[in-house]
């Protein structure tokens, strides 16, 4: 699946086609391997810490390409994005571990909290929510804010607004997640009665 999607994103032009004047750099922080995204003109300090989605599972890299390079050249931030370990290979907590280490490595390299934000889509906006408690837990500087795309925190599919948000939802139609649950879930039995 991980090999299908990194294919898919690499032939995929407009997805994988990095925005004007933008420039993708191989990076690290704290030891994990990084993707930035330079943007044309840069607002000095202005950093997004951004934590891909994919359930955990993989990092299809190249699908972000387009739509972070545009990130960064609209918010005028470096956005970074961590390469955090991926199950099944590395079971939970590595990948929350992976992040909460990134998120206080860019502290250590004297970010200022104030114009950071951390984001993330799907398991990412997981990702994002639970290193912002973790962060909070273990007294860091908070970051300006927090942008959660599409994310997925009930992982019983019985929250009331993910039928109500159903048709507005950027990351996942409303047939993956029937079909994520085996068709069991309370959206697809309304819809088959």
């Amino acid at each position: 699946m991980r090999a299908f999607f990194d294919r898919a994103g690499a032939a995929s032009g407009l997805l994988a086609r990095p925005a004007p004047g933008c420039r993708i750099v191989e990076g690290e922080l704290g030891g994990l391997p990084t993707r930035e995204f330079h943007p044309a003109r840069l607002k000095r300090g202005r950093t997004v810490l951004y934590l891909h989605g994919g359930g955990f599972l993989m990092y299809a890299r190249s699908l972000y390409t387009g739509f972070l390079s545009r990130m960064a050249n609209d918010l005028q931030a470096r956005v970074i994005v961590p390469d955090y370990r991926l199950a099944p290979e590395h079971p939970f907590p590595a990948a929350i571990d992976d992040c909460l280490h990134a998120y206080q490595a860019l502290l250590d390299t004297g970010q200022e909290p104030g114009q950071l934000m951390i984001a993330g889509e799907s398991a990412g906006a997981n990702a994002a929510l639970v290193t912002l408690q973790r962060a909070r837990d273990a007294f860091l500087p908070m970051p300006a804010g927090a942008v959660l795309i599409s994310g997925g925190f009930d992982f019983s599919w019985s929250s009331p607004s993910i039928g109500i948000n159903a048709r507005h939802d950027t990351a996942l139609a409303r047939a993956d997640w029937d079909s994520s649950s085996g068709g069991t879930d309370r959206m697809s039995m309304r819809r088959t009665r």
